[in-house]
């Protein structure tokens, strides 16, 4: 596992933690004064997730999606650590996963003195959600990336992703950095400009799949 801090301002602490085959990015966001956290998306190598809890209380783990990826160390981290389970309930996945928390738009999780508020973003899923700590962060699971969204598999699915992004990330502050469920982070501001490129060109047909800002 690859640990990086994010952020880390008074008692809050965010941690970047890179887990499993697929490259995926697990989130810790912790209260260090209150000795609590949330883990956002539980992707891989449950070991190592637990021993970056350490002694934590773990408040719980929420799910920005459900695909395979993302979930692989659910059950063991779920277990060994007592902490319920967020999901959105449009989440395909969602019954079978038995959630605790239901993450409607509009939700806020606590974490210590710090809350998250979910922000639903479907498109790559249709119960796909976004986290948001305000004022300086956004945990975007799969919607957007570097360079061009989140995988989608039919047209409608593509415009629905544009709509989440038009009506709730790029809504917020432009220097808002978000931190998607791979790689590397990008901040809002410079999200959107990239999006304004793909934008304004004129095409005959709707794309889908692996769609990129400045090709497709």
């Amino acid at each position: 596992m690859k640990e990086n801090t994010v952020m880390e301002k008074q008692a809050l602490k965010v941690q970047r933690l890179g887990v499993g085959s697929y490259g995926n990015n697990v989130y810790l966001v912790q209260d260090q004064l209150q000795g609590c956290c949330v883990l956002i998306d539980a992707a891989a190598e449950g070991d190592a997730l637990l021993q970056a809890i350490g002694p934590d209380r773990l408040v719980a783990i929420i799910l920005t999606h459900a695909h395979m990826d993302h979930i692989q160390a659910l059950e063991e981290v779920r277990k060994k650590a007592g902490a319920p389970v967020g999901i959105h309930p449009l989440e395909p996945e969602a019954t079978r996963l038995r959630p605790e928390i239901s993450l409607s738009d509009g939700y806020r999780i606590a974490v210590g003195s710090h809350e998250l508020e979910v922000l639903h973003t479907p498109g790559h899923t249709s119960g796909s959600v976004s986290f948001f700590l305000p004022s300086t962060l956004c945990f975007c699971g799969d919607t957007v990336f570097p360079g061009g969204p989140g995988k989608t598999w039919s047209p409608e699915a593509f415009q629905t992703l544009i709509q989440s992004l038009e009506r709730k990330i790029y809504t917020l502050p432009h220097n808002v950095l978000l931190l998607p469920g791979h790689g590397e982070g990008i901040l809002v501001g410079d999200s959107k400009k990239e999006y304004e490129v793909f934008h304004r060109r004129l095409r005959e047909k709707t794309p889908f799949g692996e769609v990129h800002w400045e090709e497709s």
